[in-house]
């Protein structure tokens, strides 16, 4: 390939916003993965001990529920906080446009005005009726 056809393709790779590492995943993961492990450990070695392994287990499963409600009630919030962020951007540079582009129809009406003739300027301005100006 020449240096002509590789410049287009090196144009049209997309993009990656550089995203920070994923920290609250990794603090949720360990925070599961480490009480299980415990329990699992603490059953192997004093399972004789315990009656009923019921009451370490549904601590251990209100553990997993309540990390990881959290987790993923904090990273919905922060995803649909980004999209609305991103919204309100695309809509602000929409309204920038389209306030640019009011202004130069403006500029445009205004010069089209001061090149008319000053009594049909005044009759388009002011909405006179033709058979008043002649």
């Amino acid at each position: 390939m020449t240096e002509q056809s590789q410049a287009p393709h090196s144009e049209q790779a997309p993009r990656q916003d550089s995203q920070p590492p994923p920290y609250a995943f990794y603090v949720a993961a360990i925070a599961i993965v480490a009480p299980c492990l415990v329990y699992f450990l603490s059953m192997w070695l004093f399972g004789d001990l315990f009656q009923d392994a019921a009451a370490p287990l549904g601590s251990l499963f209100t553990l997993i529920g309540t990390v990881s409600g959290a987790y993923f009630g904090i990273k919905v919030s922060n995803d649909t906080s980004a999209r609305s962020q991103g919204a309100i951007e695309r809509a602000h540079g929409s309204a920038e446009e389209a306030n640019r582009r009011a202004q130069q129809a403006h500029d445009t009406a205004q010069q089209a005005l001061a090149e008319l003739d000053p009594n049909v300027a005044r009759r388009v301005v002011g909405g006179a009726p033709e058979d008043a100006t002649r």
